[in-house]
């Protein structure tokens, strides 16, 4: 049998019923953090387990442990944890995005299990994994691999082993169901862990493209998954006590490399890097990459805003939030990276993109010895999308949105710097925009004032406007935004 052959056999194996014993190995001294424990356990300790495994959608893994039994049963939709010692029973649903977990160790020639298994080893093209090749032992029949070593560049012996001690092909009969004995506390859990709760929680969304690793179609939400078969990341948002807890237990794990901006430590192909310092929240990356594959990983401004949105965009001043706006706005060219408006590239599709977006940078320009009305007229017919009928309504509805529908005929230069802020978001709002980019938009303004461009905002967004702001006053963002993203400069 060739490798190819074998390889496709290997895979085609998951649409096969089987049972058996499996053994797992993992050398990888993992941080010991709250909620993170049982990560540490499965790659750092020797496992047993038994597995029935009738399709994707209904299987059973028991846990064997010195201290007793923890089960987990997996029915359509639905999985179920029974600690058999507790007598505790869990039910939750099953995630696309999760952390890794006892079944997920089961080996998806030599003679293993009493069977024949060839042999196969898969090398790794891409020059960001930090895996060397995987040696993989199939069943000749079925396909299933029967053992699994992962390798480290650069190492000798394999930094996870999974095999079979016993085999058979025979399908499973009803292993997915469980009944609860009379005693037994059953209870619901809607966050599978702390990954599952960053992904239906956390109000942040990461890039589609990190070191040039796609985002995976599943993680659409606060969590990303990035990459495939060897060469694979995953970033989770912490808030602050979790990120405290893990970066305590990393600082004290042989290898650490730690600063006041990031925590990093390898353990062997496995990557570990958590942003921010003591007090912070942060990122967590985590994956088969090399350690100058993480470390670009978080020096890049990636952002990603989608339709709909109010994001908010959260920065100290001078952290380079105003630079980020122009450079999304085309007014300044990027050195590197590539940047989106209304899915064309900027700053090429500047002339058919920047029509449908509304724009207030730093502080508003107006000529001085206009009046407000004279000013906006004079915007209104600069360019495409103004249409000279509809003008006069346009600049009396967009006057009334923002507060100066009374204002009269006096020059801009006797206003207020609210009165001015004011001026510059009617001009952002003149023609309807898909796009708002507000840069600090509540500058100058009172607290009654505030008020009434949060409300008009969100009424904006509410009626399908798609709102970026820019913001150093996390209070303004926590009220406003469904997203954040946080610049640190």
């Amino acid at each position: 049998m060739s490798a190819s052959t074998l390889l496709q056999h290997a895979r085609d194996s998951l649409s096969g019923s089987w049972s058996g014993q499996v053994e797992t190995e993992g050398t990888l001294q993992l941080p010991d953090a709250d909620r993170f424990s049982s990560i540490a356990a499965l790659f750092g300790e020797r496992t047993r387990l038994r597995v029935w495994w009738r399709d994707a959608e209904h299987w059973r893994v028991d846990r064997l442990l010195v201290t007793g039994e923890v089960d987990l049963f997996r029915d359509g939709a639905t999985t179920l944890e029974w600690n058999y010692e507790r007598a505790e029973a869990t039910l939750s649903r099953d995630p696309d995005v999760r952390l890794p977990r006892p079944g997920d160790l089961v080996p998806p020639a030599r003679r293993l299990a009493g069977r024949s298994a060839p042999g196969l080893r898969v090398r790794t093209r891409s020059p960001l994994s930090s895996i060397d090749h995987v040696d993989l032992w199939a069943d000749g029949d079925s396909g299933v691999p029967l053992l699994v070593e992962v390798y480290a560049r650069g190492a000798a012996s394999p930094a996870l082993t999974s095999r079979f001690t016993g085999f058979s092909t025979e399908r499973p009969t009803d292993v997915s169901s469980f009944e609860a004995a009379a005693g037994t506390d059953v209870e619901y859990d809607d966050e599978l862990d702390i990954a599952d709760a960053a992904n239906q929680y956390a109000p942040v969304l990461p890039p589609r493209v990190v070191v040039g690793l796609q985002k995976t179609a599943s993680s659409d939400r606060a969590v990303g998954v990035y990459g495939q078969g060897t060469t694979q990341l995953i970033a989770i948002p912490l808030r602050d006590r979790e990120a405290d807890a893990l970066r305590t237990q990393m600082a004290i794990t042989p290898g650490v490399e730690q600063d006041q901006d990031r925590t990093v430590v390898a353990l062997g192909p496995l990557g570990v890097l958590l942003t921010g310092s003591r007090g912070d929240s942060g990122w967590l990356l985590a994956g088969t990459l090399t350690r100058d594959a993480l470390e670009r990983a978080v020096d890049a401004v990636d952002l990603d805003v989608r339709e709909g949105d109010v994001y908010g965009f959260l920065g100290a001043t001078g952290s380079g939030k105003t630079t980020t706006v122009r450079l999304l706005l085309g007014l300044v060219p990027a050195t590197s990276g590539r940047i989106e408006v209304l899915g064309e590239t900027m700053p090429a599709a500047a002339p058919d993109v920047l029509p449908q977006v509304g724009a207030l940078v730093e502080g508003p320009a107006a000529y001085p010895h206009l009046s407000g009305r004279a000013n906006l007229a004079l915007f209104d017919a600069v360019g495409p999308g103004g249409g000279r009928r509809s003008r006069t309504r346009r600049i009396e509805e967009a006057l009334e949105r923002v507060g100066l529908a009374r204002v009269d005929a006096r020059p801009v230069r006797v206003y207020s710097l609210g009165m001015r802020q004011r001026l510059g978001l009617a001009m952002a709002l003149l023609r309807q925009p898909r796009l708002l980019v507000l840069d600090e938009p509540t500058n100058g303004l009172d607290p009654q004032g505030i008020n009434e461009i949060r409300r008009l905002l969100l009424d904006l967004n509410r009626a399908g406007t798609t709102v970026f702001l820019s913001s150093h006053l996390l209070g303004e963002i926590e009220q406003m935004c469904t997203r954040v993203g946080v610049l640190d400069g």
